[in-house]
């Protein structure tokens, strides 16, 4: 099996957006690991990189590869969210995806590029994202926007063979908004549906499961800091 390797450069610049869009760049297999390096100014052939939507989005903070629709090509699974702690995990002007039309500032954004055998050059998901998906955080704005898409895990989670997404809002603030700083998760099952589709987490659709924080600044309890507020 040939494997690809998946790269995220959520600062870069680049593509309608402008600056810091975010890349992900997707270096087609085999490689040579045995030392030696890969040059993206000039990119080895057959290269794709996808850039971000909007100015300051960091598309590529986060990075997962999963067949989320079954086809047997991995995808594509980006996270516009924050791009670290010690910048902007708790700077309410930091960076990540604002959202359907940008009305909900640092609200986080999760997309998925689908792969296949030939995909092209450039990916710009501002001006052509194709058959996409994206998913938006429900919360922005504020003191404690949800940053949705800062942890993506991919997993078979119902057992149909088809990989699942686990997606982390992790300043979400539970039901209703009603525990701050308590962080929420979501499953989006893997289906061949995923294709195109857009998920708003303002107006949970009734596929995606829902997991709130127990309390309270559950997120203070992994180690951070609210000095950063």
């Amino acid at each position: 099996m040939v494997m690809d390797i998946v790269a995220g450069a959520d600062q870069a610049d680049g593509g309608a957006g402008g600056s810091e869009t975010g890349h992900v760049w997707v270096l087609p297999g085999p490689q040579k690991m045995e030392g030696g390096t890969i040059e993206l100014s000039t990119p080895p052939e057959a290269t794709t990189v996808i850039f971000g939507v909007d100015a300051i989005d960091h598309l590529g903070a986060t990075v997962v590869c999963a067949d989320v629709d079954g086809d047997g090509f991995d995808d594509v699974v980006a996270g516009a969210a924050a791009f670290g702690t010690l910048r902007n995990a708790y700077n309410r002007t930091g960076g990540a995806g604002d959202g359907p039309n940008n009305d909900r500032p640092e609200a986080g954004e999760m997309w998925v590029v689908f792969g296949g055998p030939n995909l092209p050059a450039v990916i710009d998901l501002a001006v052509n994202p194709a058959d996409a998906m994206v998913m938006y955080g429900a919360s922005g704005g504020g003191r404690s926007p949800d940053r949705l898409g800062e942890e993506i895990v991919g997993a078979d989670v119902n057992g149909d063979g088809i990989m699942d997404l686990i997606v982390g809002a992790y300043r979400a603030d539970g039901p209703g908004d009603t525990r701050d700083d308590a962080g929420d998760s979501y499953i989006v099952f893997g289906s061949p549906s995923l294709r195109g589709r857009v998920i708003d987490m303002a107006e949970p659709p009734s596929d995606v499961v829902v997991i709130y924080g127990a309390m309270d600044g559950a997120i203070r309890r992994r180690g951070y800091s609210r000095r950063w507020v």
